[in-house]
């Protein structure tokens, strides 16, 4: 059943809004979306939508792209962790967010649904990993828990990873400030908050050479670890958040929390390799991120590995999914489902 409404949807062309401009094309009878001219339209060709060929960071393109809808997800975002885009970073994400914000307030947007992520909660403290209000549990896995007190965290968690200087946390706590001002000023808005997305048509991972393959892959690990969440229940978790969603919350979309091995063991596991077996040291990847960093700048070409990459193994980014499932009714899948299920998409292209 479709409804007869017109909604704009942010940075379409990428993993979680191409797969969310899908699921909207059978909910609504008008798609828009606003794209730069250099964005591939290859994931959406199959996709009816009307484009605005614009830029999240002009304002006037912002304007012309949200008049006339009655919803606006707002999924656009720039993710990386280079240091060298830190402006273009802020940009996109704070003023970026901000032009958004001020446009559904000018046209009077019914709701606006803003996709940030997890890195703007608060992280977990304790000295391991309590599971337990994640289904399925770790139990069922074949990757046990190496962490096993830490209490997640949840969605009335402060942030507190402003210490690391992250240009990617930073920016994306300070655009969901952006959004709770435009809340203040009458907006409705509801923010989602996926963990790290993992899913068919992911092609960041295999470039990233988690699996890819490489040999080190195979070999070494690192510290750390994050929440992990199939694509297609972040898509869901924003069609819930758009129809059952509170005005102002904000919801965690996430489920299993893993550390940086498991999540290596289970891939390797799926792909028949040797399970990686050799822990880098935090010394090494600091040393090895300021090296690359160095390389970097001699050749103006992005690192292999930054210094902000480096930060995260340091810190296990782990989070409660109970306000998702008990107020939007999202239901999660396990990790090995939604390993199995990109490992065939890798494959089958």
């Amino acid at each position: 059943m479709t409804y007869t409404m017109r909604i704009l949807v942010t940075g379409a062309t990428g993993f979680i809004g191409a797969r969310l401009l899908a699921r909207l094309s059978v909910e609504c009878d008008s798609l828009r979306i606003l794209r730069r001219k250099t964005s591939s339209t290859e994931t959406i060709k199959n996709i009816k939508y009307e484009e605005f060929i614009g830029d999240i960071t002009n304002a006037g393109d912002v304007m012309r792209a949200v008049e006339g809808c009655d919803y606006v997800f707002h999924v656009a975002a720039s993710v990386t962790y280079w240091d060298k885009l830190k402006k273009q970073q802020f940009d996109i994400n704070v003023n970026g967010t901000k032009n958004v914000v001020e446009a559904c307030l000018a046209h009077k947007v019914k709701r606006l649904i803003h996709t940030s992520s997890i890195v703007t909660i608060g992280t977990c403290t304790g000295s391991g990993l309590n599971n337990s209000l994640f289904e399925p549990n770790r139990e069922k896995a074949n990757y046990a828990s190496l962490t096993p007190t830490l209490t997640p965290t949840n969605e009335s968690a402060e942030y507190n990873l402003g210490k690391y200087d992250i240009s990617y946390c930073d920016t994306k706590k300070l655009a969901e400030d952006e959004v709770r001002v435009g809340v203040a000023k009458g907006l409705d808005a509801v923010i989602v908050n996926p963990g790290a997305v993992f899913g068919p048509g992911d092609t960041r991972r295999y470039r990233g050479q988690l699996y890819g393959g490489r040999v080190w892959v195979h070999k070494f690990y690192v510290g750390g670890g994050i929440a992990t969440v199939d694509v297609d229940d972040v898509v869901d978790g924003h069609i819930r958040a758009w129809r059952h969603g509170k005005k102002g919350e904000r919801y965690i979309l996430a489920n299993e929390n893993l550390t940086f091995k498991e999540i290596s063991n289970a891939i390797a596991q799926k792909m028949g390799w040797p399970r990686p077996t050799v822990k880098i040291p935090t010394c090494c990847i600091y040393g090895l991120a300021y090296f690359a960093t160095l390389i970097s700048k001699l050749t103006g070409k992005k690192p292999f590995a930054t210094i902000p990459m480096a930060k995260f193994t340091r810190l296990n980014l782990f989070y409660s999914n109970k306000k998702a499932r008990e107020e939007l009714g999202v239901m999660f899948r396990p990790f090995s489902e939604t390993n199995d299920r990109t490992i065939e998409w890798y494959r089958g292209h």
